[in-house]
């Protein structure tokens, strides 16, 4: 399995709101949802994502891949990407963020600690570490995926997000697609359709966001040519209570 945006998402993949002012808290959904991994026309394994509230009110979103059916007896890899956040007047605010990809030499682990005080943050990807200057509202590749959801549960636009993404400061630029309706194994969503291009790599992320699921995705896809489609699609989602 490639390691892309956010499947781990793909975009999920993924992305991270640019300077626009916050006076509103957003409402965090804590859920747990799961989703069939499809490379082309072939499932290849499940992705679970949640959102959780830990006890001293800061939040962990994080995804979990694994190899499934067939493709598990070729691969036993496990992807882990894991985002921790708090809010901070109003707005979502990155404190760690970690992507681990079990069984692979070729993938390195990577951490990230942002450090609002300083403007900075400091970054680890295998034995080499650096330290970046970041602007605020900057996001993780995870983090950036559920801003925009929120973003969008809260009735602003999400159009343009700043996301540190392998040790750079990257611009995702999103691009509004048409609403349309999707079935998934979970129903039938009426959903709206945000897109990412990467023009360097001929790289298109498409996102599917259910309103009546707080705008959290039922469908993410990336294609680029030469490679194969990659998809996830929604299967099963619980909402759980946040804690007192």
């Amino acid at each position: 399995m490639t390691r892309t945006p956010t499947l781990i998402l793909i975009a999920c993949a993924t992305l991270l709101v640019s300077g626009t002012a916050r006076a509103a808290t957003p409402v965090i959904p804590l859920y747990h949802a799961s989703y069939a991994v499809n490379r082309n026309d072939f499932r290849i394994g499940t992705a679970t994502f949640s959102l959780t509230r830990n006890p001293d009110g800061s939040y962990t979103y994080q995804s979990v891949t694994r190899a499934t059916g067939l493709a598990a007896l070729f691969f036993s890899d496990v992807i882990t990407e894991t985002s921790e956040f708090t809010l901070n007047g109003g707005h979502v605010q990155a404190q760690r963020y970690a992507y681990t990809h079990s069984n692979n030499d070729h993938d390195a682990p990577e951490h990230i600690r942002f450090d609002w005080k300083t403007g900075s943050a400091q970054l680890g990807e295998g034995k080499s570490s650096k330290s970046v200057r970041i602007a605020s509202d900057t996001y993780d590749r995870a983090l950036a995926q559920l801003a925009i959801s929120l973003d969008l549960a809260a009735g602003k636009p999400a159009t343009n997000y700043t996301v540190l993404d392998h040790g750079k400061l990257t611009h995702y630029r999103m691009q509004q697609g048409k609403d349309t309706q999707l079935h998934t194994p979970d129903g039938n969503y009426q959903v709206i359709e945000l897109l990412r291009k990467n023009e360097k790599k001929k790289r298109t992320t498409t996102l599917w966001l259910a309103p009546k699921l707080d705008y959290l995705p039922v469908k993410i896809k990336q294609t680029e040519p030469g490679k194969a489609t990659i998809t996830l699609t929604l299967t099963s989602i619980k909402f759980d209570m946040p804690s007192s």
